[in-house]
């Protein structure tokens, strides 16, 4: 990242250039980038997802002001997967051999203790009053202005990107503000594996339906150790979400039992089947005093 918080812009060069053939939202596109460069120190990933999230634009609309500008020459993509503009590198590698003159300067001259107390109370005058004059031409985002810079090199910029992630897998869930995690993301983002596995811990933990549900699953617990985003990849929660699934299911065929049972109770008795049928000559005589061979089919009477 350069000491200085801005670059030379020359007008004429500008409104003169190659540049002019592309589009206002391509020159725009190229406005950020040029920011973007200066603040990595030249150089930024050569990936169209990673890129349009920074600038905070449609990868479509990235991608096509990206072909535009390599179409004109504007912007380069190296072997490694890097991209860069030409006029930024060279005023970084100006400011590199400026500084590193003055520090052959004062060697030579037995005076670098001297001149480096001189560099840093001029450097920090300076900043003061380039900042002073920035403020009142740029206004920054509040994810940006308000985080403290990061004396540890993390990238600023990828605390935002896994909060917009967050935002987009767990709507539901409280949004918090950058600068007031930087210091655990610091930690995190030492770590090679939670930088090459943080998207995927947050995808897998979005597939639990208790991860939503729970109060406690939140922002800070993902970052807070390394254990927890552990826990989200090896999908912790699935045992929750399969407890909670076979209580449903008993719950459910509770209810079916308790409802044949009900359907039981309030059925019709069915009415009971008529022995005495005296039309039937197989059917003995319902009468005692009656002869067993007697056929009066049921007539009657005392005989």
């Amino acid at each position: 990242m350069s000491d200085l918080p801005y670059f030379k812009f020359m007008v004429m060069d500008y409104l003169g250039g190659d540049i002019q053939a592309c589009s206002f939202e391509t020159q725009g596109v190229f406005i950020n980038l040029c920011g973007r460069l200066w603040k990595r120190g030249g150089v930024l990933p050569d990936d169209d997802a990673l890129i349009s999230r920074l600038l905070r634009c449609p990868e479509q609309c990235y991608s096509n002001a990206k072909a535009e500008l390599q179409e004109v020459g504007v912007l380069r993509s190296s072997k490694r997967g890097e991209l860069q503009i030409k006029f930024i590198t060279e005023q970084l590698k100006e400011l590199s051999g400026s500084h590193k003159k003055r520090v052959e300067a004062g060697r030579k001259g037995g005076k670098a203790k001297a001149l480096q107390h001189k560099t840093v109370a001029s450097n920090a005058k300076a900043k003061l009053e380039q900042c002073s004059s920035i403020l009142d031409l740029e206004s920054e985002s509040e994810s940006e202005s308000d985080i403290p810079p990061n004396p540890q090199g993390d990238d600023p910029d990828m605390l935002q990107v896994i909060l917009d992630k967050w935002k987009e897998l767990f709507p539901e869930k409280p949004q918090p503000r950058a600068w007031t995690h930087r210091k655990q993301f610091n930690t995190r983002w030492k770590s090679d594996h939670f930088r090459a596995n943080w998207q995927i811990a947050l995808e897998r933990a979005s597939e639990s339906a208790a991860c939503h549900e729970a109060s406690w699953f939140h922002f800070e617990y993902v970052i807070k150790n390394d254990k927890n985003y552990e826990k989200m990849l090896n999908c912790w929660m699935k045992w929750k979400d399969d407890e909670a699934q076979q209580g449903k299911h008993s719950i459910d065929a509770q209810g079916a039992a308790e409802h044949a049972k009900v359907a039981a109770m309030m059925a019709p008795n069915p009415e009971p089947e008529d022995d005495l049928n005296y039309g039937d000559s197989d059917k003995k005589c319902p009468y005692p005093t009656h002869a067993d061979d007697c056929d009066c089919n049921g007539a009657g009477g005392d005989r």
